[in-house]
């Protein structure tokens, strides 16, 4: 289950991870993560959990927060998505 309450901020234009989201996997063997739902194709993330910007992101103004839902797979379940904000400062 992807942890709820999770913020995170990153800089206009940072190429470069900027955080990790964390879950809780009571069975172990976590596989991926994925964006359920991100209206402004500004982010993605990796199989480990970390967040980047995609080039659209970089080239994003100041706003936010914006939310965006993660869920997480072990290869036999998947999670409810939870809402992840972010901030472009």
């Amino acid at each position: 289950t992807v942890d709820g309450g999770q913020t995170f901020s990153v800089a206009a234009g940072t190429a470069t991870s900027f955080g990790t989201v964390t879950v809780t996997d009571p069975t172990g063997g976590l596989t991926g993560y994925s964006i359920v739902t991100e209206p402004n194709s500004f982010f993605a993330i990796d199989a480990a959990g970390n967040l980047t910007l995609t080039a659209s992101g970089q080239a994003a103004p100041p706003q936010g927060p914006l939310t965006i839902t993660i869920d997480a797979t072990n290869g036999n379940d998947t999670s409810s998505p939870v809402a992840v904000d972010i901030t472009i400062t």
